[in-house]
């Protein structure tokens, strides 16, 4: 929790946060993982990659001891090794979006490989049990790399295999409406709503897709209920009258 209040603190004083833990708890793997992070925002990158690959091996099963290692050797200028890091933190879990990120940025050659490294994810997306969040990371990595339809057909078997997840509606729902499928999209986002009532972002699918047909109306009910399931939000569901939202 210290180190989480002290956020906004220089790196080297936050630090001796996580020197103290380690001092109690030398096997505390999410104090290394930090440390590691800590230390390559200070540009100590070899301290850096040792304490990543201690924390890696206190917790091999975690995800982010093996994409914060993958960071730290991308900061050292050694993309193959960092390629191995974050396709071993993606087999652990498909939803580590810093890994998705992490393996593309490693793989920056040609197109072919751009598209093998998506292929990889998608595989493990679909493969593992995961919670969502990867596939809303698959959906933003690969809209520079394959083309709309490709994307599409990759994001509509995401959503045919799991259906029980929220995010995978709402990445289908956002690549329509950027596709100008705005038929098809607003359906989606009805049913996503339908279908997961409680989650705010849902209903800010639908206050745009609403926006985007000039239903204004539609767009602040849709908002409303974002509003309603978050007070503290503060996406922007773009420019509604003030005269209307009293």
């Amino acid at each position: 929790l210290l180190y989480t209040w002290t956020a906004g603190d220089p790196a080297a004083e936050r630090e001796r946060i996580l020197r103290r833990l380690l001092e109690i708890d030398s096997a505390e793997a999410w104090a290394k993982r930090e440390l590691a992070v800590n230390l390559r925002q200070q540009g100590r990158l070899d301290e850096a990659l040792a304490t990543a690959v201690e924390a890696a091996a206190l917790e091999a099963g975690n995800t982010y001891g093996h994409s914060i290692a993958g960071y730290v050797l991308l900061s050292l200028g050694r993309p193959g090794e960092a390629t191995t890091c974050f396709r071993e933190a993606i087999r652990c879990s498909a939803d580590n979006a810093d890994a998705i990120q992490g393996l593309l940025d490693a793989s920056a050659g040609s197109a072919a490989e751009r598209r093998a490294v998506l292929d990889f994810v998608e595989d493990r997306l679909l493969e593992q049990t995961v919670f969502g969040e990867g596939l809303l990371a698959f959906r933003e990595a690969a809209r520079g790399v394959l083309t709309r339809a490709e994307l599409l057909d990759a994001l509509r078997r995401a959503h045919e295999k799991r259906p029980d997840l929220w995010h995978a509606w709402s990445a289908l729902c956002r690549h329509l409406s950027d596709m100008v499928l705005v038929y098809e999209a607003l359906d989606v986002a009805r049913h996503s709503t339908e279908r997961f009532p409680m989650i705010p972002l849902l209903w800010l699918d639908l206050t745009h897709l609403h926006y985007a047909r000039l239903e204004l109306y539609q767009q602040i009910e849709a908002f409303s209920r974002c509003l309603a399931l978050n007070p503290a939000w503060t996406k922007s569901p773009f420019s509604l009258p003030l005269s209307l939202c009293r």
